[in-house]
């Protein structure tokens, strides 16, 4: 009999091993996408954040501009569809229980640079209170509601939770944040990563007396409350002196570079502050209505872009009078002329100077018999001998004596001698 040969028999397939490499190749090139879509994500997280906290951190000054004052924090321990959610609390009232969710500390100032505290305020620690910013934020800049990563209805509360599902935290002046608002009077201040671990006496803090400062606490999420108003992780021991700074509820902060890798130095922290600065750079004195006071803090130039004085005049005179005084007006009187009040007048670099008072205190005087002052220098004066010497002085033909007198250089008495111009012819 002969048999039909199976063309079946021998098909074509994948070894087991060939099945193994293939699958190990796949999961490398799986592994390797999810890592790079992760990381991706990350990255969109925080640039998502970073922008979001900028533009809160913009309609809270803006709120600022409209009222003359901040809003006081939200509460941080409701969630949707509490009717308070959102809502700023009353900072002319005490915080309201419990704590601490609402946190209040005070805080000594200092406003005059010299060593001490000037002044008490407190700060309030809360929630972004996006019910009474709801006129001022911009959606359009707010990447929330069209950021594919986080889809989520448009609601104004959704805006104020950053990209880890979280609550801004949101720390104000408290005294900045009434009608009865002082400027230059923040209590927050923010150190950079340049500053000692732990803070040091001697660390400079980049903003001393910040009004505001909004925090996301990244995506361990270290001090935060979360949407539904539950604290998410408690500031605890183990964390970087970085992230314990930004969740301990003081008055300091630090705003320091990213650092991903988990141990003491792990920071992944969001902040956006605020320092007063005068919006209006003079003002009318307190004092003397007549008057008006700047509010400038440095120095303040006029043709000069780098002012190295508290006034600094460049290529011009600076004038003193008074329009109403006996120049203009004698019926004004005569002892209101303008003054130009100065404790030592220097020449331009500063090297030489001169004492007004000197003048003042009659200490600038020929003290030697037979003297006159003819000028000052050194803040002394420059005398000269009053007897003239006899002495005949011959200029010679077709000149003139011109001049004669005491040379303060020379110490002695000159002359100086000119020709005589020709007579002018008709």
């Amino acid at each position: 009999m002969n048999k039909i040969k199976d063309q079946n028999a021998k098909s074509e397939g994948f070894t087991l091993v060939e099945m193994a490499v293939v699958m190990v190749i796949t999961g490398v090139l799986v592994g390797s996408f999810l890592s790079m879509y992760s990381g991706y994500l990350e990255r969109k997280r925080i640039e998502d954040t970073e922008s979001d906290i900028q533009a809160i951190a913009k309609a809270v000054d803006a709120y600022f501009q409209q009222y003359g004052f901040y809003p006081c924090p939200a509460r941080r321990d409701i969630g949707a569809g509490n009717a308070n959610y959102g809502v700023a609390m009353d900072c002319d009232l005490p915080p309201p229980a419990p704590a601490p969710a609402v946190v209040e500390i005070p805080v000594g100032i200092d406003l005059d640079g010299v060593a001490g505290v000037d002044k008490t305020v407190n700060l309030r620690f809360g929630a972004v209170p996006f019910d009474d910013l709801s006129l001022f934020i911009d959606y359009n800049v707010l990447t929330t509601t069209t950021n594919p990563i986080r889809k989520r209805s448009r609601v104004r509360g959704e805006d104020t939770i950053d990209a880890y599902g979280n609550q801004y935290t949101y720390v104000v002046t408290v005294e900045q944040a009434t009608d009865r608002f002082e400027e230059g009077h923040g209590g927050v201040q923010i150190y950079d990563e340049f500053a000692s671990t732990p803070l040091a006496s001697t660390d400079v803090p980049v903003s001393k007396n910040g009004d505001f400062i909004i925090v996301s606490h990244g995506a361990n999420g270290v001090g935060a409350w979360n949407s539904q108003g539950n604290r998410v992780a408690l500031c605890s021991t183990g964390l970087s002196n970085e992230e314990r700074e930004n969740c301990d509820e003081d008055e300091l902060f630090i705003d320091s570079l990213r650092y991903d890798n988990q141990g003491g130095n792990f920071y992944d922290d969001h902040l956006a502050h605020v320092e007063w600065f005068p919006y209006f750079l003079w003002e009318e004195s307190l004092v003397n209505t007549n008057a008006v006071n700047s509010k400038n803090t440095g120095n303040v130039g006029i043709g000069e872009e780098n002012p190295q004085d508290k006034l600094h005049i460049k290529d011009g005179n600076l004038q003193a009078y008074n329009s109403f005084g006996s120049s203009f007006s004698p019926s004004m009187g005569t002892d209101d002329d303008g003054r130009v009040l100065a404790q030592r007048i220097c020449t331009e670099d500063g090297a030489e100077c001169f004492d007004p008072d000197a003048l003042h205190n009659n200490t600038i005087r020929c003290n030697a018999p037979n003297q006159a002052m003819v000028g000052v220098a050194n803040n002394a004066a420059v005398c000269v001998p009053l007897n003239i010497p006899n002495t005949t002085i011959n200029c010679g033909g077709g000149r003139y004596l011109r001049a004669y007198g005491f040379n303060v250089n020379s110490n002695s008495w000159t002359s100086s001698c000119t020709t005589i111009p020709a007579p002018l012819v008709p």
